[in-house]
């Protein structure tokens, strides 16, 4: 179908104009109905109808693009939430413990969470990653001070170093 045609031909009625939007939206061919108002709105500016329609199907360009934005945005979340759902199911595993009493997973659910929670804002933004890499860096430097200071550790002030690291108030 000529939308070129059709539109120029209804440039004084809404209702029939609006018909061959149904029709472009029915027949997927949105861009083509698009173009020919972009234009006509273009050859006749005094043309009220024709401008309205720029402005409307603009509005609609940007709107698509902001939720395909969104949708790409849970493309990018339910992988990671799987790969984190199995990290913690990994780490939940009762022969994992660093000590008599405590499971390593209690000791690093944090730094984990706070890495997953990084990796999606950075592939969302698609900026930072030095920070991230840094902020990364810190929290593995950090678990590993921990583990290695508990290994130092007696067993008797190993279990309160563990109990303060975790945030127990009782073992």
């Amino acid at each position: 179908m000529d939308f070129q045609e059709e539109v120029r031909n209804a440039h004084s009625a809404p209702d029939q104009i609006e018909d061959l939007y149904q029709i472009a939206i029915d027949s997927h061919s949105i861009n083509q109905f698009r173009s020919a108002i972009d234009n006509l709105a273009n050859e006749t500016p005094d043309n009220l109808l024709y401008q309205a329609w720029k402005v409307r199907l603009q509005r609609e360009l940007v709107e698509e693009s902001w939720s395909s934005r969104q949708m790409a945005y849970w493309k990018i979340a339910i992988p990671i939430a799987i790969l984190s759902g199995i990290t913690f199911w990994i780490l939940s595993n009762p022969d994992l413990k660093i000590s008599d009493h405590f499971l390593a997973l209690f000791l690093v659910w944090a730094p984990i969470a706070a890495f997953y929670v990084m990796v999606y804002l950075n592939l969302t933004n698609k900026t930072g990653y030095k920070w991230t890499l840094a902020i990364v860096a810190c929290l593995i430097a950090g678990l590993t001070y921990i583990f290695l200071m508990s290994r130092g550790l007696s067993n008797r002030y190993q279990e309160d170093y563990l109990t303060l690291m975790i945030g127990e108030s009782s073992v």
